[in-house]
């Protein structure tokens, strides 16, 4: 197929005998793409063959090569293991801060309550014993209610 380049003219397309009256038709052209994809790293053993004969050594250099991406991967996967173990060991220690924290204060404000209830501050001291314990006991069924939510949302 020749194609036109800056020696040759260009020639215009030609008129075909219309399909139907008073309309003109250009012949079209067309290029057809022919892809060839594979799942393995490696080309087949034909393939192979085919590029040592080309150049000697290119297939054992076509085999290094895999044998390097196929231990790179398993480098960075074994990377992502690691640091998905340290996020959850952080997250650990980080729920067992808290609920050490959630404890402490929740004793101190019922020891500061209970002093202010011995002192004749009856209404105070009850509302400083209790908000914290009722906050916790909040936290603790909103944090169930989302947990069980984002179970529901992981099954579907």
């Amino acid at each position: 197929m020749n194609l036109p380049n800056d020696s040759q003219e260009s020639q215009p397309p030609q008129q075909v005998e219309p399909a139907v009256a008073g309309e003109a038709q250009t012949p079209s052209s067309g290029i057809i793409e022919v892809s060839h994809t594979r799942i393995s790293p490696l080309p087949p053993p034909e393939e192979l063959k085919l590029y040592e004969e080309v150049e000697p050594g290119a297939a054992h250099r076509i085999l290094a090569m895999a044998e390097t991406e196929q231990r790179q991967q398993h480098h960075l996967q074994n990377e992502t293991v690691t640091s998905h173990r340290m996020v959850i060991n952080r997250d650990f220690a980080l729920s067992i801060l808290g609920m050490v924290l959630a404890f402490a204060l929740v004793m101190t404000c019922i020891w500061q309550g209970i002093a202010l209830i011995e002192r004749g501050n009856v209404t105070i001291g009850i509302t400083i014993s209790l908000g914290p314990l009722v906050g916790l006991v909040l936290a603790f069924f909103l944090g169930i209610r989302d947990r069980r939510k984002v179970k529901r949302d992981q099954v579907a």
